[in-house]
């Protein structure tokens, strides 16, 4: 299965109730894709080792926080 690249560009909404969900481990979550241009579920599998399935993509933020990489 053949991806496109992912978006290189961060667009943030800074409304009150979108800056509470702007958290470390997403921000970390959105610049690995910028350096690893790795898609969702090709960054999940590098850093579980594992499918992502239909899982939403917030799981890889949990998975940061879970090994001490971002705070949640």
């Amino acid at each position: 299965m053949t991806h496109p690249p992912p978006a290189t560009n961060a667009y943030l909404y800074t409304g009150k109730d979108a800056l509470r969900n702007l958290t470390q481990s997403t921000v970390l979550h959105e610049a690995l894709h910028n350096l690893t241009k790795l898609d969702d579920d090709e960054l999940y599998k590098l850093l579980t080792g594992k499918e992502l399935g239909f899982q939403p993509s917030a799981v890889i933020n949990t998975v940061l926080v879970q090994n001490a990489c971002a705070a949640q």
